[in-house]
């Protein structure tokens, strides 16, 4: 067998490794662990709900980008932001796909901010001057 620390071959019926000396008697036996038996329809909701956080957050940040749509990905911040809240409060705390789409829809909620306030005062400052040009 091998050892678990140094990786060194060592004798099968050995306590201690002959090259870095851990013991191996002390070591907890490996657990087989036994697959849980989980609902399908459960599994299957915790997929869809997953899938759905995770496509409106790429959504959100996707749109929150640019700079004439970015309304929109701040509006599709909040709808992952509820995709979220459905996950929690039926499933549990997110996790994997579900985790990753709310950090995009939270990413997406901050540019999307941040761009929709620069794109109104570009838009206003524009009329303002296309304004005072046709008054002048």
């Amino acid at each position: 067998m091998l050892c678990r620390k140094c990786g060194a071959q060592m004798d099968d019926s050995a306590r201690f490794c002959s090259a870095c000396g851990h013991d191996h008697a002390t070591e907890a036996p490996e657990t087989v662990k036994e697959p849980l038996n989980v609902d399908p329809a459960y599994q299957e909701a915790k997929d869809r709900l997953s899938n759905q956080i995770l496509t409106w957050g790429i959504l959100s940040i996707a749109f929150a980008s640019t700079f004439y749509f970015s309304l929109i990905g701040f509006i599709f911040s909040f709808v992952t932001k509820s995709k979220v809240m459905q996950y929690t409060t039926h499933i549990g705390p997110v996790s994997y796909k579900s985790k990753v789409g709310r950090d995009l829809g939270k990413a997406g909620f901050i540019v999307g901010l941040i761009l929709t306030i620069i794109c109104t005062l570009y838009l206003f400052i524009l009329f303002m001057a296309i304004l005072g040009m046709m008054l002048a």
